[in-house]
This record gives C-alpha cells, structure tokens and sequence, in this order.
C-alpha cells in the first residue's frame, strides 16, 4: 500500500490545483491511511480542510503535522491561519514566531505575521517593517508592496499625492490582467428591454460589517427596481448575511475563487452593471473587475479607503464631503458624487438609546481599530491626554483587539513618553475589550464625546457614536479614509465647530444633535437608493433605446 502514497499524493495535488479540495482531501486521507504519522501528508489534510471552511478539523491535522514535522515551515504558518482563524491570535502568533525562528525570511510567514500585526494587533509601522525585505522578491513583491500600502493608509509619512501615485503604480503592474480574454459562454438574456436590469455585489463581507449597515437599507429599496445578485467572497455567515440573502435575485458562493475564475464567472452571468464592495479588502477580486466583466461598473462601501488605481469603473461613489471637488487628482475613477450623501446607516436593532452623561464627568474615548492608532495620532494623543487628565477627565481605549497585551503595551509606551502614566495608575486611562458589538455600543454610548483617528478616520464607530448622541472630534486630511467623520457630521445634520485639545492642533467638533437623529440625511435609504438607480440607469442607453422602439412597433400595431 505503501507503494501507492507518492501516485495519491500527486493526483491530490492536482486536484487542489483545480481547487477541488474536497476530493484532493479524500486522496489525501487515503494517503495519511498507508503512512500513518507523516508531517507533510497532515499539512495537505488540514489545508484542504481550511480552504472549506472547516477551521476546527483542520487543526486537529495541522497539530499533528507541526508535532511530526516540526521543521516544516509552511505547517507552521497554516497552523497560523488556522489558529487566527479560530481567534486564537497569541497561538497563531507564536506559530508564525516559531517559523521565522526555523527560517527567518520566509515569504508566507512574514506576510502573515504582517497581516497578524496590522489587523489584530494594531501596528501599522512594524506591519510595513515585516515586510520590507520582500520589496522586489521575484514571486512575492506583489504581496509585499500590497501589504505596505494597505498599511501606509494606516501611517505614513508620505503626503496624499505620493501615496497615490505608489498605489496607482502598483494598479498598472500588478491589478490589471493585459491580454485576458474571457473563456466563459454568457447566459441568455431577454433582447426585448422587458428584463430587468441585472446588477451584481461583489463583497468579501455580505455579513455584520459596515457593509452591511451602510449598504442593506438603499439595496433593500433597490432591489425592487432591479435584480441583485450577489457574488460572496467571505465565508462568515450571521444574522447580516440573511438580510443581504432576503433582497439576493440570485446569490453565488465564489471565496476561493482565484482573478481569472472570478472574472469568467462574473461575465457569465451577462450582467449590466457590477458594484464592487470589496476594495482594497479583495485585491483578487479588483483584478477580476478590471477586465470589465460588467457592462457598466461602480466602486461602493467596502475597502474605499482610496482610489482603486484602475480605469475599469465608471464611477465612485462619495459625497462633497468625503472627496471634495479638489481632491478629484487623487482617484482614477470619476467621482459620482451623491447629493443625498454616499450611504445611508442601518442601525441595529440592539443600538442603545442616547442618554446623557452624568454630570461633572468629562469620559473620552478613542473606540477605533488600534491599526488608526498612528505614532503621530499616538503622539498628539498624549498631549490631549494630558489635559484630560488635568481637567479631572478620563480616557477609555474600546475595542476587541484590546485584550492582546501587543496593543495595550504600544498605547501605554507612547502614552508614559507623554508623562500620563499616572493615568493608568489611577485608573483613569482605561482599555476596554467587549466581547461582542453589543457589548462594544453600550461602552461607547457611555463617553462624552470620541477622539477621532488620524490620518484614517473612524467610519462605522463615528457613525455609531454620533448616532447615540457622543459627538466626535476629528482633523480630518485628504484621502477618502481620512475624511469619514466630517462627512458623517455634516449628514447627520450636526454643526462643526473648532476647538483647540491641549497644544495637539485645531480639531473639528461635531455637536450634539439635540433632536432624533434617525431623521437626518445618513438615515434615508430611499435618497441613496435613488441616486444608485439613477446612476444605474444611465449606464443603459441601450436598454432604452430597445424599449423606446418596442413601444413604437405596439403603437404601431395598435393602430
């Protein structure tokens, strides 16, 4: 039997090739069964489990791999994801530190450890340091220089116009997809006009995320003019996800699909115009959306922090505010900029009621992923802190991702360098970590009023905050990312006013609302809804003009 393992494992590799893992998987077992206990052969197991979304399983194989092979780097960094994966950050850290131990410049484990460090544990800087040393490897610069910008949003010392013209650069070598040629046969569509207008969602996060509570309200009143369907790049199921299924005409399952299979699978469905919510979150799937599979293609919410770099979308939705007229030079889309604002805000139905802070309490809170936590905002921090602090105020850091000692110990560090460290002592500088987004918005609901991030400004938490009446204060720059909160005031119908924090500069201060804020701007759905149809339905000369001659033969069969 053992003769055979060398012919499964090949056929196995093909077939994970093809990505069918779950037959890959059945030779793998076949395998694991003639030569029990071999490291590698559990590897490939516990890879194939995790391509299906099977975490836990696929743990269970990535153990026994790193325990009978503990050499093998890459068992070390699928353990890794698997771990993160299952939310398990200090292990899977400590798997990616034990690979970089056995090979300290291994691509696929700085990559990781550098997504690890920048999402979960909150250091943009050292994201980029990480990896550095990958900046023109022969395969994985792409990865390395994708990785480094993504963390440049975060902190940077480059200006607006520079960071977009490296963007832009690395959209043209590395997004773009010259000479591909569509091999998929297109379904038939009804020539009449009568059809309705197909327009596809490509989204990596159709579950709870600001996707979906600045999309679901506008698409729920959409999709009664036209047929959704939806492209799921995430494998995350919730509450959120059955919303986005109640309104799908159609939904397809495409995670694990690579750019040239996501683009054929796009352009078979015959689709007139395709909404890319994905962004910078799905550089895979920008590469399939810049060959155009869509007769007519928008960039919406979802990883819009910036410009995508590419020529292949008709528009990108904002507002005057979130990309003002003389920012136009930093995008290589059109801007399409909507008076109603460029999104509307689902509360959730758990969403605490605004209630007003006790008095003589001044409780400020910085309630953003610990990534917006730049050196410079770190530094400018400390001095708004001290102030807080003298005026007998207090400051409390929420979010998740505060229950990794990583990221309490970076605040803290640069925090102490401001001279606040007696703040922690008397508990007045707190860390808070909920354990759910519930949890999150009955703290928040608490505060006087947030700090905004810098130079990425809060987008969903500002929303959240303004919405229970905590009003924000932000200094917000040029980027799409850096200016969430000022629009975000200016639709919710709050008045900014400048106020000086300490010697950290002007910041502008939303007030409070003073009346319910469910009726302001960011709460219409129906006037976002309206501008997507109608920018929608400008992309359909075509359509009208079938329609309009189709009218005209019944008038003139009619008479």
């Amino acid at each position: 039997m053992a003769c055979n393992v060398p012919r499964l494992m090949e056929q196995a590799s093909v077939l994970r090739a093809r990505n069918d893992w779950a037959a890959a998987r059945r030779l793998y077992e076949a395998a694991a069964a003639a030569a029990p206990g071999t490291g590698g052969i559990h590897h490939n197991i516990a890879l194939c489990l995790y391509a299906q979304g099977s975490s836990k399983a696929a743990y269970e194989h990535a153990e026994i791999a790193t325990r009978r092979a503990p050499q093998l780097v890459p068992a070390w960094v699928l353990r890794a994801k698997i771990e993160r994966a299952l939310n398990e950050i200090q292990r899977a850290a400590a798997s990616l530190t034990t690979a970089l131990a056995l090979q300290p410049r291994d691509p696929q484990a700085l990559l990781a450890l550098a997504d690890l460090t920048l999402n979960e544990l909150g250091n943009a800087r050292h994201a980029q340091d990480l990896v550095a040393p990958l900046v023109g490897h022969p395969e994985y610069d792409r990865d390395a220089q994708l990785a480094t910008l993504v963390a440049k949003l975060y902190d940077r010392d480059e200006s607006a116009e520079t960071y977009t013209r490296e963007l832009m650069a690395f959209a043209t070598r590395y997004l773009k997809m010259p000479g591909f040629r569509f091999s998929a046969k297109r379904i038939a569509r009804d020539g009449s006009g009568e059809a309705r207008i197909r327009v596809a969602l490509l989204s990596p996060l159709f579950c709870v995320s600001p996707v979906y509570f600045f999309t679901i309200g506008a698409l729920s009143l959409l999709s009664e003019e036209v047929d959704l369907v939806f492209f799921n790049r995430g494998t995350r199921s919730d509450w959120a996800t059955a919303r986005f299924q109640a309104i799908a005409h159609e939904w397809h399952d495409v995670a694990h699909l690579p750019a040239a299979a996501l683009a054929n699978a796009l352009y078979a469905q015959n689709l007139d115009v395709l909404i890319d919510l994905g962004g910078w979150m799905d550089a895979i799937a920008l590469r399939a959306v810049s060959t155009r599979p869509a007769a007519a293609q928008f960039k919406w919410v979802g990883g819009q922090s910036c410009t995508t770099g590419l020529d292949a979308f008709d528009g990108f939705v904002t507002d005057e505010d979130q990309t003002p007229a003389a920012s136009a030079h930093l995008y290589s889309e059109p801007l399409l900029s909507f008076d109603s604002g460029y999104v509307s805000y689902t509360p959730p139905d758990y969403l605490p009621a605004p209630h007003a802070p006790e008095a003589g309490t001044r409780l400020y809170g910085v309630i953003a992923n610990p990534a917006k936590l730049s050196d410079g905002f770190l530094r400018d921090l400390a001095l708004v802190c001290a102030g807080v602090l003298g005026e007998g105020g207090a400051l409390w850091f929420i979010d998740r991702r505060y229950r990794h000692p990583q990221v309490r110990e970076r605040v803290s560090a640069e925090l102490a360098r401001g001279g606040t460290a007696a703040g922690f002592q008397s508990g007045r500088i707190r860390f808070i970590a909920p354990e759910s987004h519930r949890e999150y918005l009955m703290h928040v609901s608490r505060l006087t009023q947030i700090l905004d991030t810098a130079p990425y400004s809060g987008g969903l938490s500002t929303i959240e905050a303004l919405w229970m009446d905590v009003p924000c204060a932000s200094r917000p720059r040029a980027l799409f990312c850096e200016r969430h909160s000022i629009s975000h005031m200016k639709f919710c119908g709050l008045g900014p006013r400048t106020s000086a924090f300490a010697r950290a500069g002007r910041w502008i201060v939303s007030s409070h609302s003073g009346r319910p804020i469910a009726h302001c701007a960011r709460a219409s759905h129906a006037a976002v809804a309206e501008n997507l149809l109608r920018a929608i339905r400008r992309t359909q000369p075509a359509r009208a003009l079938r329609v309009a001659r189709a009218a005209t033969a019944q008038t003139a069969r009619s008479c």
